[in-house]
């Protein structure tokens, strides 16, 4: 059942007098696209004419169909070039070359596609070479072409010849399902009706390009299901980023930079389900695939600035090195600054950052460099909240305060350093922090130079010591006083002396008392 379906099937389609139209083709692509299971069982089929694998199709007014050119060429290897040339001339039967209007080449095996030998059919219009294990193309296509289906290969971007479109009048073209990461350059410049990509690796850094996207721009309609062509993004997940999403981020990332005098850029793209991206993050564009947002580095360095510029609020990384920018305050007040988690502000003039030390951006913090600037006071309370804030979602990943003058004090030495020393790991440069009194590095500073005593304070203590020190002495004398004149009273020594235990010198003393009674 299954021969006969498949045998019928292939005499309707090449018995077909619409077989040249190309409507009718496209809704046999499916078949187009297996046809090498029918020419494998196919049985003659009365007024075709056939050599070897192909076929010529009289009705059809121009149609030759060929299959299974690895079977014709068993030898054939893999840098070899197929040659189609004589298996379709000996299948016209005495026809004319000229009389070929269309090629369908189908599951063979053409590891190098030589289209220059296809300018031998001066009348080619269609040519097709479809699952055929087409890897490397070189040569230009016929000047005649304007249908090229070259769809189900493993053709790579890299083996297409740059030139394969010159002079071409081409207004079709399938490369679905292959290896291409881009198209050749001269593709953007044909008059194209339809291009179809699906199915391939098609980078999303190069749809965004200035060249393709100012061309798609204006052709999406001419990209056959734009909207379901993957393109591949270096962040996210594969078969969620479409061609027609990379296309409307870029436009957005344009309308958002020009608002600005910075150079900015698309950083990383956000794809989610109906609940993503958040209000931080407004949904651009929505596939049936998920939700696409982005966000955005902006390049600020070397302009100049005073203060910290306007920015897009998908901004997430932004560099302002080498300006003259004094005042943070913006960090605060400025919605645009909320996404900000990557900030660079080294070769500034910036004198301290306590107007930052609650704000916000601490929350979401991941990279913060200050180096070089005038900063004169690292509060401790700075650091600790940069990490009292950190969490596993959001871990700060580097610090830089180095090559700054700071005020040194005791609480510099007891408080500052030590905590700088415990995340040493993420500020990594706190060692090239100098002292502006004494002149040494934060490092080298000792106690004795932090917290020194002065003069003044210095001489009080030596007379607290004196002090106490002589009234300690007062108190003893006047105590062994009355100890002497309550004994001699009494003969007794007060209780609390009775109590003091003997010792040897006591002996000594009443020997020495016993004498002086036996005298008198």
């Amino acid at each position: 059942m299954i021969l006969n379906h498949h045998h019928l099937s292939m005499k309707r389609l090449l018995s077909s007098t619409d077989f040249k139209n190309r409507s009718y083709i496209n809704n046999f692509h499916p078949f187009i696209a297996n046809f090498a299971v029918f020419v494998t069982i196919f049985l003659p089929v009365e007024g075709i004419t056939s050599f070897g694998d192909c076929f010529w199709i009289p009705e059809s007014k121009g149609v030759v169909v060929c299959s299974k050119f690895n079977n014709t060429f068993p030898n054939i290897s893999s840098k070899a070039v197929e040659n189609f040339i004589e298996p379709i001339i000996k299948s016209l039967g005495g026809q004319s070359v000229s009389d070929i209007k269309s090629i369908y080449i189908n599951e063979s095996f053409v590891p190098i596609l030589d289209l220059i030998q296809f300018s031998e059919f001066p009348s080619l219009t269609h040519l097709s070479v479809i699952n055929s294990n087409v890897c490397h193309i070189q040569g230009t296509v016929p000047v005649t072409l304007t249908f090229l289906d070259l769809s189900y290969n493993i053709i790579m971007s890299k083996d297409i010849d740059p030139l394969i479109f010159k002079n071409s009048i081409l207004q079709e073209i399938d490369f679905s399902y292959n290896k291409l990461i881009q198209l050749p350059e001269s593709t953007l410049g044909l008059n194209l009706k339809s291009l179809s990509l699906i199915g391939n690796d098609i980078q999303c850094n190069w749809v965004s390009k200035p060249k393709f996207y100012n061309w798609a721009s204006k052709n999406q309609k001419v990209i056959k299901d734009i909207d379901k062509t993957f393109c591949l993004p270096d962040d996210i997940a594969f078969e969620s980023m479409t061609i027609l999403s990379a296309l409307k981020l870029r436009q957005k990332a344009s309308e958002e930079c020009q608002k600005t005098i910075c150079e900015c850029d698309i950083w990383a793209t956000l794809v989610g389900d109906e609940k993503f991206p958040s209000k931080n993050y407004p949904v651009i564009h929505s596939n049936q695939y998920a939700n696409i947002s982005m966000t955005l580095r902006f390049d600020c360095a070397n302009l100049g600035l005073s203060d910290l510029p306007s920015i897009s609020p998908y901004t997430v990384i932004l560099s302002l090195d080498s300006n003259s920018i004094q005042d943070l305050n913006r960090l605060n007040t400025d919605k645009n600054y909320g996404n900000v988690n990557s900030i660079f502000l080294n070769h500034n003039q910036i004198e301290n950052l306590d107007s930052i030390v609650q704000s916000a951006f601490f929350d979401r913090v991941r990279i913060f460099e200050v180096k070089n600037n005038t900063i004169s006071h690292i509060s401790e309370n700075l650091i600790t909240t940069i990490f009292s804030r950190s969490n596993s979602e959001r871990m700060v990943e580097k610090i830089a305060i180095g090559e700054n003058e700071i005020y040194c004090d005791c609480n510099t030495f007891t408080k500052l350093k030590p905590r700088l020393v415990a995340y040493e790991h993420i500020i990594r440069d706190w060692k090239s922090v100098r002292c502006l009194s004494p002149n040494v590095t934060l490092m080298d500073l000792r106690y004795d130079q932090a917290c020194p005593l002065d003069e003044d304070e210095s001489d009080w203590i030596w007379w607290i010591v004196v002090g106490i020190e002589g009234g300690l002495i007062m108190l003893i004398l006047v105590k062994l006083w009355s100890d002497r004149r309550e004994y001699r009273r009494t003969g007794q020594l007060p209780l609390l002396s009775s109590c003091i235990p003997r010792l040897p010198c006591d002996f000594i003393l009443e020997g020495i008392k016993d004498n002086h009674h036996n005298k008198n």
